[in-house]
């Protein structure tokens, strides 16, 4: 009987494909469903409204081929339980207690941040509520009241606050913004417990006042969500308790939370991204331009060869004026490396400046030596770079008297996209005793 042994053998060959196709069609059901989840319980924060032209509305692609400009923002509303226990008192107002701009490169293999003091003095340009009231202007006001005031004059919105905040951006430095990211004390503690916890290396015992009993010893320490928002708050008792100095520790700390989720490999595997934007979705805020699933998890995938040591903190450089701080004419350096470039733009700087860099050689080569350089060398092509100033030097505190020399090593900025890629030097959390932990583990 050939005829029926053919068609058995066919139908044996046919039953493993069949049920191949059988397990892809699951798997992308699954994955489906998940994406379809992970869109619908975004938290939207909707800004555009009232932002105005501060921040887009959309972003078609996230691999356009140019960079994005976002605003992260910490605020410090005592809303609900968590948060309350957490921040203490009974404070009804809130603030943007932290405030840092992030640009993330054309070509996706850089990221530079910048925290703009809370109690820096700028002019605060007029904000309309989305129920309508006025917020007006105001003049050397602190940079933190222009979400202050619009939470207290308009519903109690986060929304509005953010919004304001992001237009007193705007208009401040000149930066346009693609999207904006919020977190309240329970949203980031949670977040830190979503990839584990996050190891913190100090050089010194870490003893703040007013945080309870929190302290942490020298030597490297894990992180839990509660420790984690303890560590960034802490101002009194630590350096010279300034806030200033704080965002430095906010940048370090920001650095080791990416370190934690690249040694998981969560970016490089799609499925752990959608997982971790669904287990943080309701911790943190995301205005329309970033407030799907698609629009993050591409982003992050974007972004999966990106090492801690590709993420540069820029100071922005300021003057004390009484308890405040005034920011000098070279904080406009700091905020040219934000602006937009294209992936075209940032391949020919990148040529210029290793073209400059073979051209300086020749004249370096009786002042330096391999064990002596006389240039700053990049973390990973060992290349003879520029010296960096515009990475965090040490902070100052609001009675410094040492400001101008840090200006000036401001001024002398190359213009971005220009700057080392991923220098390891970070003085001014040297200074603080703040030290690169082993890999992650």
């Amino acid at each position: 009987m050939p005829f029926l042994h053919s068609t058995s053998r066919r139908a044996r060959v046919q039953r493993p494909i069949l049920l191949t196709l059988f397990t892809i069609l699951v798997a992308f059901v699954t994955v489906a469903a998940f994406v379809a989840h992970a869109l619908t319980d975004i938290r939207e924060i909707k800004i555009a409204k009232t932002a105005g032209k501060a921040v887009s509305q959309s972003i078609p692609d996230v691999e356009a081929g140019r960079s994005l400009t976002f605003l992260l923002v910490g605020t410090d509303a005592r809303e609900g339980k968590e948060n309350l226990e957490i921040g203490g008192g009974d404070d009804e107002s809130a603030r943007a207690d932290t405030t840092i701009v992030v640009k993330i490169s054309a070509d996706r293999k850089r990221i530079y941040m910048a925290s703009m003091p809370r109690d820096a003095l700028v002019d605060i340009p007029e904000c309309e509520l989305s129920n309508g009231v006025v917020v007006p202007a105001r003049r050397d006001a602190m940079f933190n009241t222009a979400f202050g005031f619009a939470w207290s004059n308009g519903d109690k919105s986060i929304a509005d606050g953010v919004a304001c905040a992001a237009k007193t951006f705007h208009e401040v430095t000149g930066i346009h913004l693609d999207g904006v990211v919020v977190a309240d004390f329970a949203g980031f503690a949670k977040v830190v417990n979503a990839i584990g916890g996050v190891n913190v290396c100090l050089a010194e015992p870490f003893k703040p006042h007013s945080v309870g009993d929190f302290q942490l010893p020298a030597g490297e320490s894990h992180l839990n969500g509660m420790e984690a928002i303890q560590f960034v708050r802490a101002r009194k008792g630590v350096g010279d308790g300034s806030d200033t100095q704080r965002q430095v520790r906010q940048h370090y700390f920001l650095r080791n939370v990416w370190a934690r989720v690249e040694a998981q490999g969560i970016l490089s595997n799609p499925l752990k991204t959608l997982e971790l934007i669904n287990s943080v979705q309701d911790m943190l805020q995301f205005s329309e331009s970033i407030s799907s699933a698609t629009t993050l998890g591409g982003l992050a995938y974007a972004l999966r060869n990106l090492s801690m040591d590709d993420i540069i903190s820029l100071r922005v450089p300021f003057e004390p004026e009484g308890n405040r701080v005034v920011l000098t004419s070279d904080a406009v350096k700091v905020w040219e490396q934000f602006m937009p470039t294209t992936l075209a733009e940032e391949e020919a700087a990148e040529l210029a400046k290793q073209q400059e860099q073979q051209h300086q050689q020749p004249a370096n080569t009786d002042s330096a030596t391999p064990s002596e350089p006389a240039q700053e060398t990049g973390s990973e092509s060992g290349q003879q770079t520029p010296k960096q100033p515009a990475q965090e030097e040490e902070e100052q505190p609001k009675s410094g008297s040492d400001s101008d020399a840090s200006d000036d090593e401001v001024a002398k900025t190359p213009a971005a996209p220009s700057l080392p890629d991923g220098s390891k030097e970070h003085k001014e959390e040297d200074n603080l005793g703040l030290l690169q932990c082993p890999q992650d583990h």
